[in-house]
């Protein structure tokens, strides 16, 4: 009896070859449920076989009831897959497969999982492995008239052949033409037919180069992307780019905000301290302009006789010092000899400059002036 097993096994072992040919290309999970079905149909059909036929001819009986129920377990195996009307599948690595079957008499496809889903694929799987729903189950037949979601900017065809760049149809000058069409846009919005650039990732999934840009109402958008055209042109970004898109758009907004209050701070410091330091300039001196005047003139002579100032440097002084004099006296003489509200700001505003300058110069040792023309 065990060697008639044995005899039915090499004849089912031979046969596998023949029946994986002959099996449609319809899910890969369906293909390895339909070889199991295969081996233990012929293994239980060699057992029956044997044990009905007589003594003599046990072995052939093993073989043939091994040949039928290899054959039956295959039949029965593909007819779970429901291959007659699948539009395609999904593999492991969610990526689509047109099936070689006539699409009239589709009315579902297989999921990564090797489920039979009922209708046509509604979305596409992202780069984490997650289903994502679009809004309508959109799609095209392709050069061979085989249907290809809209999706999917790469399949494999019915020859288990890859199309890389694929898509429901492309712009020409703005417009919209319909049709099965592979290629990619180039930085300018125009087509360029053939295979759209991208790389194989570690586990060998194709992924496609970000777009330069996207038609919307006919108008190249220039700015990377990622997504896919519908069937009437309108672009849809894909959930991972949208996200991170998303995501970007709140960190700019984030940051600009926090930009925003740090300026406001970091000038409100320096009012604060501008405020601080004119309290501690102008302390034990009058608020009037020529009061200020005569102290700074003094101050710079001191400068100058202790060696705090370079003779450059109390020249320079000097010299700033008596043209905003001079611009007090004009503004005396055309309001009556008095400088008024804004006088008085713009002349003090200058004498807090020329003061600073010099303060900075006495602390320094490059015995080099500042610019005190800016006054």
């Amino acid at each position: 009896m065990n060697r008639s097993i044995w005899a039915a096994g090499v004849a089912v072992a031979a046969l596998l070859p023949t029946m994986a040919f002959a099996q449609d290309r319809c899910a890969q999970p369906s293909n390895d449920r339909t070889a199991a079905g295969t081996v233990i149909g012929g293994i239980a059909g060699a057992v029956v076989g044997g044990n009905v036929a007589d003594r003599k001819n046990r072995t052939e009986g093993a073989v043939v009831g091994g040949i039928v129920g290899a054959i039956a377990g295959n039949v029965i195996a593909r007819s779970t897959a429901d291959c007659d009307r699948a539009y395609g599948y999904y593999d492991s690595n969610g990526q689509w497969h047109a099936n070689d079957r006539r699409v009239d008499r589709a009315s579902g496809y297989f999921d990564r999982d090797g489920r039979f889903v009922e209708g046509r694929p509604n979305g596409y799987y992202a780069q984490d492995g997650r289903w994502v729903a679009s809004r309508e189950a959109d799609g095209y037949m392709d050069r061979d008239g085989r249907w290809v979601p809209a999706t999917v900017n790469g399949y494999y065809d019915s020859r288990g052949q890859w199309v890389a760049g694929a898509s429901s149809g492309h712009y020409e000058n703005g417009r919209w033409v319909a049709g099965s069409a592979q290629g990619y846009y180039d930085n300018r919005g125009r087509w360029i037919r053939g295979e759209a650039p991208g790389r194989r990732d570690a586990r060998g999934v194709w992924v496609a180069d970000a777009q330069p840009g996207h038609y919307a109402n006919g108008r190249w958008v220039v700015g990377e992307t990622r997504g896919y055209y519908d069937s009437r042109g309108v672009w849809i970004a894909t959930a991972s780019y949208a996200q991170a898109q998303n995501t970007y758009q709140q960190d700019r907004a984030d940051y600009e905000r926090d930009r925003a209050g740090y300026e406001r701070d970091r000038d409100q410091t320096r009012r604060d301290q501008a405020q601080h330091d004119r309290s501690d300039m102008w302390r034990g001196v009058g608020t009037g302009s020529r009061e200020r005047e005569a102290w700074l003139g003094q101050w710079i002579q001191t400068a100058r006789r202790n060696g705090d100032l370079s003779p450059r440097e109390a020249t320079a002084a000097m010299r700033t010092l008596n043209q905003i004099k001079l611009a007090d006296t004009q503004l005396r003489n055309r309001n009556r000899g008095n400088l008024g509200p804004k006088g008085a700001a713009t002349i003090n505003a200058r004498l807090d400059t020329l003061a600073r300058t010099v303060r900075l110069d006495a602390r320094d040792d490059d015995r080099r002036p500042a610019s005190y023309r800016r006054n």
